[in-house]
């Protein structure tokens, strides 16, 4: 499940990037998600119960991104009573994406911006920096300025520290530095220096 989620969004970022994605693809992609976000129901065994609603907040907000919100099947997982921090912060995403920013605010009132050292290596393949990378976007998308700049700092850090990274850690750290980058209005060039292969120092900026 969190695989075809995970799939459905490299595609809606690559043809939001301007690459070519046959609309064949991503028609049957976000059919099936639809149909398993409405057949969603919660897990019996608490754990269980709280890696299913992360699932189903990803495929939710999968489908409000490709412009396809299920709102019903949004609001059925709000109502859940007790879903967890980090399904919070994902719906809150899929709801701003979805246009329902009152709703979206709300949700994330009194969240912890601040996640546990921990590693999976199934499931959801989370991850403190993946956690925090999510929790980043979705301040973006709020316009939450203040916050998502101390968040930004700590997403920053964890990709320059010298230890391994997953591509799931790497892939939403980035996604989420990206469209953080993108809120920064600055009136000067982003400048950035770099070394390839122990080579000659090189400086590049943009525009």
């Amino acid at each position: 499940d969190w695989t075809t989620s995970y799939v459905g969004h490299f595609l809606l970022e690559a043809q939001n990037a301007g690459f070519p994605v046959p609309d064949e693809i991503l028609t049957k992609w976000t059919s099936y998600q639809n149909n398993i976000a409405q057949g969603w129901f919660p897990k019996r065994n608490n754990r269980q119960d709280d890696r299913s609603q992360l699932m189903q907040a990803y495929r939710l907000y999968t489908l409000a991104l490709a412009g396809s919100p299920s709102l019903s099947s949004m609001n059925r997982l709000k109502e859940h009573g007790q879903i967890n921090e980090m399904a919070q912060w994902r719906l809150a995403a899929a709801y701003q994406l979805a246009g329902q920013h009152r709703v979206a605010k709300e949700m994330v009132k009194g969240l912890s911006k601040t996640v546990d050292v921990y590693r999976e290596l199934s499931n959801t393949f989370g991850s403190a920096l993946r956690d925090k990378a999510m929790i980043l976007e979705t301040l973006v998308l709020l316009d939450s300025t203040k916050d998502a700049v101390l968040v930004a700092r700590d997403v920053s850090k964890g990709l320059t520290d010298k230890q391994w990274l997953s591509t799931q850690e790497t892939a939403f750290a980035l996604v989420a530095l990206a469209r953080f980058g993108l809120t920064e209005e600055s009136g000067s060039p982003i400048e950035m220096s770099y070394t390839l292969a122990g080579g000659a120092k090189q400086t590049i900026s943009n525009p």
